[in-house]
């Protein structure tokens, strides 16, 4: 992998401080005896100080840098005892100004990838000498930094994961007919929406995830005053038993007829007597009005119909078991005709309707 795309995949130039960071550059100070220690990184064009002691400026220029001088050598440690006498940096400003590097050593930052990220350094103003052992110790403390940012660079990945599996779950919960939820409700009354899902616009368009969860009680004052006692009596049946919350209600509607929504929840008794409830809101408006179709053609089977079909067979038992004169059975053939007329449209406008529901089950069903 190229060294700057291996940079820029850690996503820390540019970051704020950290306090494991300072701490590490305090250590690396401390063991030197050095007033500078710094923790950096190398792009193209600037050296960048993510980690600071001793200085009062956070970048300086590549061309400036010695740390550039690590870039091709990941496994040695690079010590300049005497900067003003080394030819690689002799001229540098750093060296040939009032404040003079005297001492300088460095740890490369290698990644996974086996790229010089950047170093940890110490540098003094006083010519120095160190051991060995302070040089192992140097480079102990870029490994330390290194698994620092292995970890950083892991969990953004995972937060990254973590998000995007979160969009793609709202587009899928967006698409789901009605409005899945968490809920939750505490013994002292604390009632809050953990998540509710924007289908709840689609069935209440007065309301928003962003309302209810600020302000979750908003949700009582759109249903119908005739049936928040059925509401409440199911969520306070719930909570106590800790059995699934089931309710049929309607919400009032800015323009239209009121709405017929049906609840259904799993709840979930967490510590502190506080239930939490996991579950769906749908519109069942289509299937209540065609519950009135339905009981309106059993009323209809039940009284229209058998009315004529009781005429009929009162007036074809009573010929069929009385000798009845000729003039009475003219008599009664007008009636038997009329009740069987009033039979056949009966049963034609049963048909109506009965097609007519079917073709609306039909259009709803293509629709979904």
């Amino acid at each position: 992998m190229d060294r700057l795309e291996d940079l820029r995949s850690y996503r820390i130039l540019d970051t704020e401080p950290e306090a494991e960071l300072n701490d590490l550059a305090e250590v690396a100070s401390a063991i030197f005896g050095t007033p500078v220690s710094i923790i950096s990184f190398m792009d193209d064009k600037r050296q960048w100080f993510k980690a600071n002691i001793g200085l009062d400026f956070s970048e300086t220029k590549i061309e400036d840098t010695f740390c550039k001088y690590t870039l091709d050598k990941p496994n040695e440690v690079l010590v300049i005892e005497n900067p003003a006498e080394d030819e690689r940096v002799k001229n540098n400003p750093f060296v040939t100004s009032n404040d003079a590097i005297n001492f300088y050593a460095s740890a490369p930052l290698v990644s996974k990838a086996g790229n010089v990220l950047g170093t940890v350094c110490v540098f003094d103003y006083e010519k120095k000498q160190f051991s060995s052992k302070q040089y192992e110790a140097l480079k102990l403390i870029a490994k330390k930094v290194m698994n620092h940012l292995e970890t950083r660079k892991m969990l953004h990945l995972q937060n990254q994961e973590i998000e995007h599996t979160a969009f793609r779950l709202k587009k899928i919960t967006d698409l789901v007919p009605g409005a899945i939820f968490k809920m939750s409700l505490k013994e002292n009354g604390a009632f809050r929406f953990v998540f509710i899902s924007d289908g709840v616009q689609r069935l209440i368009p007065d309301l928003c995830p962003v309302t209810l969860k600020a302000h979750p009680t908003t949700i009582f004052r759109h249903i119908c005053k005739e049936d928040l006692r059925t509401v409440f009596d199911s969520f306070n049946a719930s909570y106590k038993s800790v059995n699934v919350l089931e309710a049929e209600f309607r919400v009032r509607m800015p323009v239209e007829k009121d709405r017929w929504l049906w609840i259904r929840a799993n709840p979930e008794k967490r510590r502190d007597n506080e239930v939490v409830w996991f579950g769906i809101v749908q519109d069942i408006s289509d299937k209540m009005n065609h519950l009135k179709v339905l009981e309106k053609m059993i009323f209809d089977i039940s009284h229209v119909i058998r009315r004529p079909i009781a005429n009929i067979l009162t007036a074809a038992n009573f010929i069929d078991t009385h000798e009845v004169p000729e003039k009475d059975k003219k008599e009664m053939y007008p009636i038997i005709i009329e009740e069987t007329r009033n039979l056949d449209q009966s049963i034609n406008y049963l048909n109506d309707e009965y097609y007519s529901l079917r073709n609306e089950l039909n259009l709803i069903w293509r629709s979904k």
